[in-house]
Formats: structure tokens, sequence, C-alpha cells
């Protein structure tokens, strides 16, 4: 039961997040604004499951965003984006955030 209500508090987050985005998007505030809040309300909502890749990706897709918004030039932003999840992509390898669930040898 326990699992449930951090599933369900990291989903309330993360669809917070999008919110924020979208508010900045169809221009109730400045879309940097939305950018922020989406990114604080996703890296959140990683935190709250306890994953590292999950904020990275978060991470990335925001900084895929600003290229596409025009506040950074695309092609910095982009191979931004795709540096990251690559990192995050090692990481989650390494740390090997597939099996947690199903390991007994958890640290």
């Amino acid at each position: 039961m326990e699992e449930n209500k951090i599933n369900a508090l990291a989903y309330l987050s993360g669809g917070l997040g999008i919110v924020s985005l979208l508010g900045g998007i169809f221009g109730l505030y400045p879309i940097i604004y939305g950018l922020i809040g989406a990114l604080i309300l996703g890296v959140l909502s990683g935190a709250i499951k306890k994953s590292l890749t999950a904020i990275l990706g978060t991470t990335g897709i925001i900084v895929i965003l600003t290229g596409i918004f025009g506040i950074y030039p695309f092609v910095y932003a982009l191979l931004a984006a795709v540096l990251i999840w690559i990192i995050s992509g090692s990481l989650k390898i390494y740390l090997g955030e597939n099996n947690q669930k199903n390991s007994t040898n958890k640290l």
C-alpha cells in the first residue's frame, strides 16, 4: 500500500509540472516560468521515486524544450539533451535501476 501512495504522489507532482509547462506555453505567464516550474516539479517527482535517471530524463526534456522555445539555440539544446540522456542511460545500467525492485540484494 505504501508503494501506491509514493507512486500517486510522484505522478501528481509530474502532472503538475506538465500543467505548469502548459501555462507557459499558452501565455498565462512567460514560458521560462513554465519551464522552471516543470523542471522543479519533475525533479521532485524523480526524488519521490528515488530515481536518479528520472531526474536526469526530466532535465533532458526541459533542456530540449528551451531550444524549441528559443531560449537557447536549438542545436546546443539538442546536443545537451542527448548528452544528458546518454549519461542517464549509462547510470541506469550502472546502478541497475531496472532490477532494483526484484533484487534481494539491496544496499
